[in-house]
């Protein structure tokens, strides 16, 4: 009796849940892609629930389960293998690995901004492979993210995106900045040599890369206003500071010397200071010093982990990512993960949650503010 029982619930289970995927597909076809997506977490989608529900199907009814995704440009839904890799390094090994997955999964990211008064979030693209990153140019009209190696121009009147010719540097991570004029593109490139990140310059239109930083690794996040001098994360001797050195190349100053993680250094549009990340609290938090590396402030003091502050280019508000408390490492700053950006005034004080995504690693790596100071250019994921 029991395995007849058994027999009429697995069918009946099986025919339900097929019906109940084919009308959440359609549902969530029916839906915009584009306009406000409002605030706090999204719903979960189907790219999410697909492999729990694949794993019941398949285990109850042994039925072959793919993993649907719905592509924006082309407007239909596809099966593929679920066998994308996340390009990415966390923490101490600071993206070491450059280019090569240490993950294999599949990801859906998300290129969004979010409007810094009302908290409206607009969707302007969605991919089926993962995009980091994005800066936003001078004249408002393009965001530049890093995929796959490379760095891309995406139109924000077409939607269209273009690749950056960088010549021979094609292992570029998400640490990428543009120079104050607009003229050139600063980029972190793993050289073929030996695997490890260096610093070069590229016209904004593409062009043959010129290398700034001898020594690696070493990971760029800002430029000085006057355009004179990188900031850039390095690890030296087994440690990771701040340092500094002409945007010509030459000699690199050490700015911090403390034990731990320094990480995420970049100018305040006055030119006046350098904002940064450190776990010498033992929690990542935001901090603040003198460009010459005298006067190290603490900003933040929570027990969250808070990474990579980004200046308003009016010098107003600071926007940064916030892990929440428990979730990672001090020094860890993985993909895949419940996190905030976070936005208070550059004295410091109440800290404001503008949106709660699934993200992390590639969300807001470097500076992603609208030259009008009004919004943030951000990607989230899907798995």
């Amino acid at each position: 009796m029991n395995k007849y029982v058994a027999y009429i619930v697995t069918s009946v289970f099986c025919i339900v849940m097929p019906i109940f995927f084919i009308a959440y597909i359609y549902w969530d076809v029916s839906q915009p892609k584009t306009g406000p997506v409002g605030n706090g977490v999204q719903k979960p989608t189907f790219y999410q629930l697909a492999p729990i529900f694949g794993t019941i199907l398949m285990g109850l009814g042994n039925l072959p389960v793919a993993i649907m995704r719905y592509n924006e440009n082309k407007k239909r839904i596809e099966q593929e293998p679920h066998d994308l890799g996340r390009e990415e390094g966390t923490g101490m090994d600071k993206q070491e690995a450059g280019v090569n997955s240490l993950e294999k999964q599949s990801i859906y990211s998300v290129l969004e901004i979010v409007d810094t008064q009302s908290g409206e979030r607009t969707t302007l693209a969605e991919f089926d492979y993962v995009i980091e990153a994005p800066n936003w140019t001078a004249d408002h009209k393009y965001l530049i993210y890093n995929s796959k190696g490379q760095l891309y121009r995406f139109e924000l009147e077409t939607l269209e995106s273009t690749r950056i010719d960088s010549g021979y540097a094609i292992h570029c991570n998400n640490d990428h900045v543009l120079s104050p004029d607009g003229t050139k593109l600063a980029i972190s490139h793993h050289t073929q040599e030996d695997g490890r990140s260096r610093i070069y310059i590229i016209p904004i239109e593409g062009g043959h890369p010129e290398l700034v930083t001898a020594l690696a690794p070493s990971y760029l996040h800002g430029w000085s206003p006057d355009g004179m001098t990188l900031s850039y994360c390095a690890e030296r001797s087994g440690d990771y500071n701040i340092y500094t050195i002409p945007a010509a190349g030459g000699t690199e100053t050490r700015l911090t010397d403390t034990l731990g993680l320094d990480d995420g250094p970049e100018y305040s549009p006055d030119g006046r200071h350098i904002w940064f990340n450190s776990t010498r609290t033992g929690f990542m938090q935001v901090w603040r010093m003198n460009t010459d590396g005298s006067d190290q402030t603490q900003m933040t003091f929570d027990e969250s982990n808070n990474w990579f502050p980004h200046v308003s280019p009016d010098g107003l508000s600071v926007a940064f990512l916030t892990y929440r408390k428990g979730d990672v490492a001090p020094n860890d700053h993985p993909a895949n993960k419940e996190v905030e950006i976070r936005i208070m005034s550059v004295s410091g004080g109440e800290e404001r949650t503008l949106v709660t995504l699934f993200g992390g690693q590639g969300t807001i790596n470097v500076n992603s503010w609208s030259p009008d100071s009004r919004y943030i250019a951000f990607v989230s994921y899907r798995i």
